[in-house]
């Protein structure tokens, strides 16, 4: 959770000596050549991540380009937080936009939380303002996550395209056991195998007296845990593994946070494409199967589904949001109670 910042009487300005670069956001300034020589100085209290370019920049006006052969992008750019969860690049404008125009698409970085760059504001006013307006920020976040919001979530099946996707509105409530059950319904999966959600380095799944063989990954039990507890703000993203042996991969987006008012909910908004067939050998596996299919008169066909236990009208194309939503309602009747 983040903290409220308050005014400290001790605080020094960081102003700038003659030939010291300045980053100004907005009204708050930095002195960026201290704070590069404090990280420099303090290498245990800062280390790099790996950062995808263009979720930390987007193409500025303001590049030298007589500057730029002398970049190095594999000198970590700087990311602060100046509102809560919001990271914002400070230094190494020029490295990122080296890297765009060279297809890097990861750059390293060092981010930094407020208790750790605001030392470097260069004025007394600025200390104060930012200060304020952090503390604003956070009351308005803290507002979105009051228990009546819910979560409009993106779930994509990853590896196809036309993309497999639904689009649903939940509790962020939801304990992550029931959520599992809403995703194998909206998607069409028959609940047959194990699963688990990753963030990080961490899965969350229900206990098991075997570690699964995942190497360094941490496991943490989900018994306890919701869908707030992983998707802790807006455009986070997530994994849903389904039937490790297949490897069905799901996305899910935190798209935004919204007035649960009397809205239905969970309820499946839009959707395309119908869910692969259990068992058919993960991506390629299905990939093939459709490929074959394509290939098949209207007797092959149907004695190819046949023999794997399919429909014989089995249609990849197919999505009936309403039909999903009538699915949610009945089954809504059976776990609400439980969850309650």
């Amino acid at each position: 959770m983040q903290k409220v910042l308050k005014i400290d009487k001790n605080f020094k300005p960081c102003p700038a000596d003659d030939g010291e670069e300045v980053y100004a956001n907005g009204i708050f300034k930095f002195n960026i050549s201290k704070m590069i020589a404090h990280i420099h100085n303090n290498p245990d209290m800062f280390a790099t991540e790996t950062v995808v370019v263009k979720e930390i920049y987007t193409t500025s006006p303001h590049i030298n380009e007589d500057h730029m052969d002398s970049v190095h992008v594999s000198k970590p750019v700087i990311l602060a937080e100046i509102a809560p969860d919001q990271f914002n690049l400070i230094d190494g404008h020029h490295r990122a936009e080296k890297a765009v125009r060279s297809g890097l698409k990861e750059i390293k970085a060092y981010r930094l939380t407020p208790f750790q760059h605001i030392q470097f504001l260069t004025k007394q006013t600025s200390y104060e303002k930012y200060i304020e307006y952090w503390n604003d920020k956070l009351k308005q976040q803290i507002g979105t996550f009051a228990k009546d919001t819910l979560f409009q979530l993106h779930i994509v099946l990853m590896g196809f395209e036309p993309y497999i996707w639904r689009m649903v509105q939940v509790k962020p409530e939801m304990p992550l056991a029931f959520f599992h059950r809403l995703i194998q319904k909206v998607m069409g999966w028959q609940d047959l195998h194990l699963h688990h959600f990753i963030k990080g380095d961490t899965f969350y799944a229900p206990k098991m007296d075997e570690d699964g063989g995942w190497g360094r990954m941490k496991q943490e039990d989900y018994k306890d845990l919701t869908i707030k507890d992983i998707l802790t703000k807006q455009h986070e993203r997530i994994i849903y593994e389904y039937d490790f042996g297949d490897g069905w991969q799901h996305e899910i987006w935190l798209e935004k946070i919204i007035p649960a008012g009397k809205k239905e909910h969970p309820v499946c908004l839009k959707g395309s494409m119908k869910c692969p067939p259990e068992d058919c050998g993960g991506v390629w596996g299905y990939m093939d199967m459709l490929e074959e299919l394509n290939n098949l008169n209207s007797d092959e066909r149907k004695l190819y589904l046949e023999d794997r236990f399919m429909d014989e009208d089995f249609d990849p194309d197919y999505f009936d949001k309403d039909e999903v939503n009538q699915q949610l309602k009945e089954w809504k009747a059976v776990w609400l109670n439980k969850w309650k």
